[in-house]
């Protein structure tokens, strides 16, 4: 038998929390970089030259074993480290993090890069001040930007007519050709990756909190 409640038996909850949007298969969004400045010693090299977003300007590396630090303005959330416009294949980077400037250093992980292609290392969110990069390196490497924050966790995954970045190669080409019409040779003006993401269906209110200071 089924016996009906009354709506004012039914208790109201008098205290609403809201959930923290977690997506196991959302896009991750480094874009925010918390490092303002660095420190190497042994070495004549600035690192903080990598601290700005002109990939032009890069950062040389001069001893062959260096360790250099990247500092925070302040303790801060962070669970991403981004490493760009480098030619670090093969090469071993220690990354670590301390919580104090010039503390001791707690392992993240050990990278091997396979490829020059920019890396995005993420883990746990750790609160911390300063990050660590030691590698034995030759005088031909470089770095062109290092980045530390917390990423942008988006709430939706990426739909269908996704492209992979990886295999969305964008390469432009200039002939040379004859009068006749005949192919003399062929430059490499630019090679890269080109690659487009779009979601549906996100919360206006975590757009407008989130998102739009991304954008």
């Amino acid at each position: 038998a089924l016996t009906h409640e009354a709506i004012s038996d039914v208790a109201a909850p008098n205290v609403l929390t809201t959930k923290t949007i977690t997506n196991d298969g959302g896009a991750l969004i480094g874009y925010n970089n918390l490092l303002t400045s660095a420190s190497i010693s042994g070495d004549s090299s600035t690192p903080a030259d990598a601290l700005t977003p002109n990939t032009y300007q890069r950062w040389y590396p001069t001893a062959t074993t260096v360790t250099a630090k990247f500092q925070l303005s302040v303790l801060a959330d962070v669970d991403f480290i981004g490493i760009a416009g480098h030619n670090l294949t093969g090469v071993s980077v220690l990354i670590q993090t301390a919580v104090t400037v010039g503390g001791a250093l707690t392992d993240v992980d050990t990278i091997v890069p396979t490829d020059n292609r920019a890396i995005m290392l993420n883990f746990d969110t750790r609160n911390i001040i300063e990050i660590a990069l030691t590698m034995t390196l030759s005088a031909s490497n470089e770095i062109a930007v290092v980045s530390c924050g917390e990423a942008l966790q988006m709430p939706r995954s990426v739909y269908g007519g996704h492209s992979p970045m990886s295999l969305s190669q964008d390469t432009t080409f200039h002939d040379s050709t004859s009068e006749g019409g005949n192919i003399l040779g062929r430059t490499i003006i630019r090679q890269g990756l080109d690659g487009q993401f779009k979601w549906q269906f996100l919360d206006d209110l975590w757009y407008r909190s989130t998102f739009q200071p991304f954008v």
